[in-house]
C-alpha cells in the first residue's frame, strides 16, 4: 500500500516543485468546473509567471534556477488554504486553483506569493537583491470569464501577459476596470 501511495504521488507531483503538475492540474481544473455548475459556486484561477526567469538561470545557472523554481513552488503552497490546489503548469510558470473563491481572495494570495517569494528569496540568498526575483500574476474567475477550462486558462493568461507588457511585477485581474485601478505592484 505505502509503494502504491508513492507510485500515485510521484504521477501527480512534480519532483522539482513538490506540488502538482500540469495533468493534475488539467483534470482538477476540469473537475472543479463542473463541479462549480452543479453548487452554482465560483472557482478562481491564479496563473503565475517568475520574471526574467531566463535571464536569472543563465547568469547564477540551473541549479539556482532549479531552487528558485521549488523555493516558488513551496511558497506557493503555503500561500493557498488546504482546499486550493498549487500546481506547475510549465517551466516557470505556476497556476493555483481556488476554489469557492472570490476574485478579491485571489488578488489577496498573488499579493502575498509575491511578498512571501521575495522574503524567502532574501532568506536563502541574503547577498542578492530582494528585487531580483519578482512574478506577474493574471487572474481570472469562473464563471465570470468562463466556464470551461480552456476559456478560464486563456482568459487569465491573456491579464498575465498584460501585466507582462506592463512592466511585470504586478497582479492583473479585470480587464473592465481602469488599468490604474486594476493593477497592484508590491512596495
Amino acid at each position: 500500500r505505502q509503494r502504491y501511495e508513492a507510485i500515485r504521488t510521484q504521477a501527480v507531483r512534480g519532483p522539482l516543485t513538490g506540488i502538482y503538475n500540469r495533468g493534475f492540474f488539467e483534470d482538477c481544473l476540469h473537475r472543479q468546473l463542473v463541479q462549480d455548475r452543479r453548487t452554482a459556486s465560483s472557482t478562481t484561477l491564479v496563473m503565475i509567471d517568475l520574471d526574467i526567469f531566463k535571464e536569472l538561470n543563465d547568469t547564477f545557472g540551473h541549479q539556482f534556477g532549479d531552487h528558485m523554481l521549488f523555493i516558488a513552488g513551496q511558497t506557493l503552497q503555503e500561500c493557498l488554504r488546504s482546499s486550493d490546489f498549487p500546481c506547475r503548469y510549465g517551466g516557470d510558470e505556476f497556476v493555483a486553483i481556488l476554489s469557492n473563491s472570490s476574485i478579491d481572495a485571489a488578488v489577496a494570495v498573488a499579493q502575498r506569493f509575491q511578498s512571501d517569494l521575495q522574503l524567502r528569496f532574501h532568506a536563502e540568498f541574503p547577498n542578492l537583491s530582494t528585487h531580483i526575483i519578482t512574478a506577474t500574476v493574471g487572474i481570472a474567475s469562473a464563471p465570470r470569464d468562463g466556464s470551461e477550462p480552456r476559456s478560464l486558462i486563456r482568459a487569465a493568461d491573456k491579464r498575465l501577459y498584460r501585466g507582462k507588457k506592463r512592466g511585470r511585477n504586478c497582479i492583473v485581474y479585470d480587464e473592465r476596470i481602469s488599468e490604474a485601478d486594476n493593477v497592484f505592484s508590491p512596495a
